[in-house]
């Protein structure tokens, strides 16, 4: 999965410097996308964060609601108890502990009005944000059309590498998408090759290599690391993604 992702970075990286040489003549366009993306996922992570407290205040008041009805129960039960006792002590110990079972029912009957509360508040700022999310999406959808069209105005090559961008990113992970945007805001090249030197027989030491973005060598654990595909790794120097020859597409290939 790590090493498919990889090859859909590639890829994605291998698009991305192409559009960066044509952005001038694509004017601030791409820019503009790429902030409204931005934006897009911010709202999108409050709606989030919102709606896991929701779901916390509705378990609290389902863990009330089950407290209450055990409270009534045993409060029922000591009431029957009561009638029964043979003495002073007995009778006022049960008086006690119905006394402190009514103080916690007040208790939880003021949690869950507290919840209930919580959860209008709740549920009106998840509409709001809902309106807010989807309000950026259709100003990002109609930012994307308009970016389409002015490329088609340049060329179908132009147009191609925006549809596959856009189809591309939309199959990575949430995770590896911010990654990946994050640091395509500082490099156009944002995922590049861990490039090998080349042994006396003419094939790649593997326990060697640097890379491609910054030239830094890498160490040899990281080296091992990135060759395992057991997650996505970046460079110790500039950050950038980095894959192996494995994850090169094969139209990409020098």
């Amino acid at each position: 999965m790590i090493k498919d992702q990889l090859t859909t970075l590639a890829r994605l990286a291998a698009i991305d410097t192409q559009l960066e040489e044509l952005e001038e003549e694509l004017g601030e366009l791409p820019q503009e996308v790429k902030q409204l993306e931005r934006a897009m996922r911010a709202k999108q992570s409050v709606l989030d964060d919102i709606r896991l407290q929701l779901e916390e205040a509705q378990t609290a008041r389902s863990n009330a609601r089950v407290r209450v009805q055990e409270l009534h129960d045993r409060e029922k039960l000591l009431g029957e108890q009561q009638k029964t006792v043979r003495n002073n002590r007995e009778f006022d110990a049960i008086t006690r502990e119905i006394e402190a079972i009514r103080a916690e029912l007040k208790e939880q009957e003021r949690l869950i009005g507290s919840v209930n509360l919580t959860e209008e508040n709740l549920q009106q700022r998840i509409g709001e944000q809902e309106k807010d999310c989807n309000d950026a999406q259709e100003l990002l959808q109609a930012k994307e059309d308009e970016l389409r069209k002015v490329a088609e105005e340049h060329d179908e090559d132009t147009k191609k590498l925006i549809d596959d961008r856009i189809l591309l990113i939309g199959t990575l992970p949430s995770e590896a998408r911010a990654l990946y945007e994050r640091i395509h805001e500082r490099f156009a090249n944002a995922a590049v090759l861990m490039r090998h030197p080349r042994g006396s027989n003419g094939q790649p030491v593997y326990s060697r290599g640097a890379c491609s973005g910054c030239f830094s060598a890498g160490s040899s654990l990281r080296i091992q690391q990135i060759r395992k595909y057991d997650a996505i790794h970046q460079c110790e120097h500039c950050s950038r993604i980095l894959f192996t020859d494995e994850c090169i597409p094969a139209e990409s290939e020098d």
